[in-house]
């Protein structure tokens, strides 16, 4: 059995997420488009801003653009703000505390 890697052994989502449900979630309790969701949920999975629109084949200033409106909407001053944010309300939204 190989070892695992430090990717596979971080669960970084929570049980039963989806790219969809994660998009869905920030467009409907984050209050961010469909577009500024993507970028959101990308960034945490992808964990840059370069990495985002490297995976959507997107125009720096795009992703910028998107990425500043997120953290204006958000009330965070940097993407990793924006990404706290979105993984506790992804964690809170699947995997509720009891």
């Amino acid at each position: 059995m190989r070892p695992r890697t430090a990717t596979e052994s971080c669960q970084l989502f929570p049980p039963g997420f989806t790219l969809e449900a994660g998009i869905a979630l920030c467009m409907n309790q984050l209050g961010l488009t469909r577009a500024e969701s993507v970028v959101a949920v990308l960034l945490v999975e992808e964990h840059s801003p370069t990495r985002v629109m490297e995976r959507l084949g997107s125009k720096p200033g795009t992703v910028r653009s998107h990425l500043r409106s997120i953290m204006t909407k958000l009330g965070v001053g940097s993407s990793v703000g924006v990404v706290a944010v979105v993984l506790a309300r992804l964690w809170a939204a699947f995997h509720p505390l009891e």
